[in-house]
């Protein structure tokens, strides 16, 4: 029952919107893995539609004991908006360092801290001018869930929040050999970190390769 679920619902949503942030993968005691993300997702800012955000990030993490995973990622988006004479340029640049507990079957717990490295939102629309950066960080709790869906694809869904951000994953990794697959995935992110709304939501992809 759980893993018709989760293939019915990362199916249908992958399909329905063809961003990213680490995949969650299967691995062995001694194992790790390295891979390069890629998303596009739409930007808003307190509900108001400012285009895509052009982001990059990469991750590595290795599995350091039986049931415990540790990792360190990295993204870099930008966006550089402009209406007349409204502009707006957002770098939303952070660093999460989390570590992964296998608590039973295909459950694991989640512990991160994220690190905004000089984040800023600079804008100036008709009604409000503002520049802000961050530059602390915030701690984060989430669940996530796996299983196999066929004989070269697994599923996972995953839920991380801290104090003031909000993050849904849901995807797919398609494996193109025993070392390396592809990843497909949707992620829904609110942030609330300055003193705007942030929305990012979209599908992103990914590569990683296990040794």
């Amino acid at each position: 029952m759980q893993k018709a679920a989760l293939i019915g619902i990362v199916s249908t949503t992958l399909i329905a919107v063809p961003v990213s942030a680490a995949p969650i993968t299967e691995l062995n005691q001694g194992e790790s893995a390295i891979g390069y993300m890629y998303q596009n997702p739409s930007f808003k800012i307190d509900s108001r539609d400012f285009g895509t955000m052009d982001t990059h990030g990469f991750y590595l993490e290795s599995k350091v004991g039986r049931n415990l995973i540790v990792g360190l990622e990295k993204n870099d988006g930008r966006v550089n908006w402009r209406s007349g004479a409204e502009t707006l340029q957002h770098d939303n640049t952070y660093t999460d360092v989390y570590l992964q507990s296998k608590v039973g079957g295909n459950v694991r717990l989640i512990l991160g801290n994220r690190f905004y490295d000089g984040s800023s939102l600079d804008y100036n629309l008709s009604s409000v001018s503002s520049s802000e950066t961050n530059s602390g960080s915030k701690v984060y709790v989430g669940v996530a869930v796996n299983d196999r869906l066929g004989s070269d694809v697994d599923g996972y869904m995953a839920f991380t929040a801290s104090s003031s951000f909000t993050e849904v994953r849901l995807g797919a990794n398609y494996h193109l050999s025993k070392t390396t697959f592809i990843n497909l995935n949707i992620k829904a992110y609110n942030d609330d970190s300055m003193n705007t709304s942030l929305e990012l939501d979209g599908v992103g992809m990914g590569l990683t390769y296990k040794f």
